[in-house]
Formats: C-alpha cells, structure tokens, sequence
C-alpha cells in the first residue's frame, strides 16, 4: 500500500525578502479550532474557513515574531519558501502575471486603493506596464 503524499505549504516571495519585511517583528496567534466548518469563497483564500457559530478552541499558540516561526517551519519541513532569488523564469513570470492582473482587479492605478503605494514601490517595472495596459 502506498503511503499518501505529504501535503505542504508553499510560500513564495514576489520580491526579495517580502517574508521578512511582512513578518519580520509581527506577533499574532495561531488557534487549533474543533467544530463544523465552510469554506469560504469570498475569502480569496483556499484554506479560509468560517462558522455560523462559536466553536471550540482547542489549542492557542502566541508568536512573537512570525518571521521566526516561518523559518522554524521551514526547517521542521512543514513549509518550504520559494525565495526569490532562487525563482525560475517561468515561476518568475508567473508571479508577474499574478501582480499585473492585481494591478487591474484591483484598479491601483487610479490610486485610491491602498494597495497602490506597495505595488508601485515594489514593482515599479510592472507598475510601468499596467499604466501602458490599462491607460
């Protein structure tokens, strides 16, 4: 009997080193929740989940520096980081095909988004693109 493949996170940075200057120096919590769940389309996120009601937690973890945890992560083998220094073309232009059509979802052009600022600073060559795009 084959054993099932182990499933894993990826991250991969758009620029380098977003996972550090995202998370670098930001706490949070993570929550081990029990109960019945939904996915949540709306959420844009394919792991989002909600309930109609409360649910029990069963377990809270405070983190101190997500940065931190991330590569604790990384090197327990429970995610692996795409960085970008070490995307291929091809993962390359599909991370600016993503930003560029997030440019126009999201109409940042138009300034009023406040998104705009990051993406222009970011990726001031796709910003340069979009504006020639989507006049």
């Amino acid at each position: 009997m084959a054993l099932p493949k182990m499933a894993y996170l990826f991250i991969t940075e758009s620029f380098p080193n977003a996972l550090e200057e995202f998370y670098g120096g930001v706490s949070g919590s993570l929550y081990t929740c029990e109960g019945e769940f939904e996915y949540d389309p709306g959420a844009k996120i394919q792991v989002a989940v909600i309930s109609g009601q409360e649910v029990a937690v069963k377990e809270a973890d405070s983190i101190q520096n997500c940065y931190t945890r991330i590569l604790e992560y990384e090197r327990q083998g429970s995610l692996r980081i795409n960085r970008f220094e070490s995307l291929t073309g091809a993962q390359r232009e599909s991370e600016h095909k993503m930003i560029l059509s997030a440019i126009k979802r999201y109409d940042l052009l138009q300034g009023n988004h406040p998104m705009a600022p990051f993406a222009k600073e970011k990726f001031p060559g796709i910003w340069v693109e979009a504006r020639r795009m989507f006049p």
